[in-house]
């Protein structure tokens, strides 16, 4: 299923990039109830769609520019997602430098929507130990992961990391974006992990995710949590299937920070958003099932009026 993923070309740029949009920081869920003026009620705390697009919207941007074709974006010629970013992506990944919040952006292109579900069901994958040469820390040895995920991972990593430490040197930023919609979004969670590993404790990772499934075990998730915490968001969208896997009975636990988006409007705005505490919140996406889910939620997942997997919105 990821045999494709050995075409890889990665494209790092460093320019400027307009619509200067504040990002969240490390700790920006913490408070993110009180901040916004929500109230917790049946386990959740209500979030405004005006703030949902001030926190989430710039990764939202990155995600959805990651789906465009190389041609295009080297060019400058993929419409909207290339005029809002005013860089360039490729296929699989791209590292950028965000002028205006003076961060690196890593950002992760899913996988072909029409396929998302059989990619996600595929026997061939299971659950395999962590790459402990990638990602180390406290008792990483009894962590499990998705095996597909992993392994696109362990063939981008080195080349991710290098483009990263190099965008940070020759900017002096200090914090890195790690972002994704779909597939892209459980390499993205991979991606942090190994950031966080590997980096001086002085840069500030924040990983916002999209529609992401499970990426691994119980102990995974109590890993994501210990090392990401609050730094980490993860958006899933009505009755998107996608967060749904893989399954809870194969052992698959997503971590916490969960947004979840309720409803929108004919228009597509978000009317009612909330944030979910815990790892599998039953008043959020877990709330739903595989057979009451619908994937447009997932393919036009929409933050701000972007639609993620459509870089043409």
């Amino acid at each position: 299923m990821f045999s494709h993923m050995h075409l890889l070309v990665t494209l790092t740029f460093l320019t400027s990039v307009a619509w200067a949009v504040p990002v969240p920081v490390p700790g920006f869920l913490d408070d993110l109830g009180d901040l916004l003026g929500g109230k917790t009620k049946s386990g959740v705390a209500a979030i405004s769609a005006a703030d949902l697009t001030s926190a989430f919207s710039r990764a939202a941007q990155f995600s959805r520019a990651v789906y465009c074709a190389t041609d295009s974006v080297t060019t400058l010629t993929c419409g909207a997602a290339c005029d809002a970013l005013d860089g360039g992506v490729t296929p699989l990944f791209f590292v950028a430098h965000d002028a205006p919040t003076n961060s690196i952006v890593v950002a992760h292109q899913g996988t072909d929507p029409d396929n998302i579900l059989s990619v996600l069901n595929d026997a061939a994958f299971f659950l395999q130990d962590i790459n402990t040469n990638l990602i180390s820390g406290v008792n990483v040895d009894d962590i499990k992961v998705h095996s597909g995920f992993q392994n696109t991972f362990e063939r981008t990593a080195a080349e991710i990391m290098k483009a990263v430490q190099d965008g940070l040197t020759s900017t002096g930023s200090k914090n890195l974006i790690v972002t994704g919609h779909s597939l892209g979004a459980a390499i993205a969670t991979l991606d942090a992990l190994m950031f966080k590993s590997a980096l001086d404790p002085s840069i500030a990772v924040t990983t916002t995710l999209f529609g992401s499934p499970r990426v691994g075990d119980q102990a995974f998730a109590n890993f994501a949590d210990k090392v990401l915490g609050t730094s980490l968001a993860r958006i899933t969208n009505q009755a998107d299937p996608v967060p749904l896997l893989p399954p809870r009975f194969l052992e698959f636990v997503h971590a916490s920070g969960e947004v979840h988006i309720n409803s929108v409007d004919a228009n597509g705005n978000a009317v009612d958003v909330v944030q979910c505490p815990g790892q599998e919140n039953r008043n959020c996406s877990d709330k739903d099932n595989l057979l009451q889910s619908d994937v447009e939620n997932h393919t036009g997942m929409l933050v701000s009026h972007l639609v993620l997997a459509s870089p043409d919105n």
